[in-house]
């Protein structure tokens, strides 16, 4: 099975894409202690042109605005995640496994953006959820016990994502913009 969410964490609200009608969406555990979304919307697909559909549904969804950087500036950060499950019909053996494709606002400098009011809110909120995942990202590679995954919604949804025993990739957004988009459908 095959079963994916879209949500975006806006001002540090994490916002159901799928269904704009849930926002403020809490952040629980499960009996393994793994942080998950509660209430996001989850549907099951079984192609990669519904994954894209999907994807472009929850994008048109997303928080942006103008600044003077950028026409179209995010102004939260995305996650789309992909869980797969498949039970061995022998030894009824469950395997797991979980993609996060995170969309990350771009950091701003408030002197170059001249941003103002609800702008510079929005700027204050996504720098210091980088810096929080920056922060995580450090204690990490410096290896130390405690890592600060509670500082942000966005750090805490990808704890599980973030962890010693994970895969994390950088897809910058020039190399991205320069793929065709029907050449994306086939990597997922």
């Amino acid at each position: 099975h095959i079963k994916v969410s879209y949500f975006e964490i806006y001002m540090e609200k994490i916002r159901d894409l799928l269904d704009t009608t849930k926002t403020n969406l809490p952040i629980h555990e499960d009996k393994q202690r793994v942080p998950y979304v509660k209430g996001v919307t989850e549907r099951f697909v079984g192609s990669p042109e519904e994954i894209m559909d999907i994807i472009s549904e929850g994008k048109s969804n997303r928080a942006v605005s103008v600044t003077n950087m950028n026409e179209h500036s995010s102004r939260s950060h995305s996650v789309f995640q992909l869980s797969i499950s498949q039970v061995n019909i022998e030894s009824q053996q469950k395997l797991n496994g979980k993609l996060y494709l995170v969309d990350l606002a771009g950091s701003e400098k408030v002197s170059k953006t001249q941003a103002e009011g609800m702008t510079l809110d929005e700027a204050k909120t996504i720098n210091k959820s980088l810096s929080s995942l920056g922060n995580v990202i450090a204690s990490l590679s410096e290896g130390q016990s405690l890592f600060p995954y509670r500082d942000s919604k966005m750090t805490r949804v990808l704890q599980e994502s973030l962890g010693e025993s994970c895969e994390l990739s950088k897809q910058s957004p020039a190399l991205a913009a320069a793929a065709p988009y029907s050449a994306l459908i086939p990597l997922l």
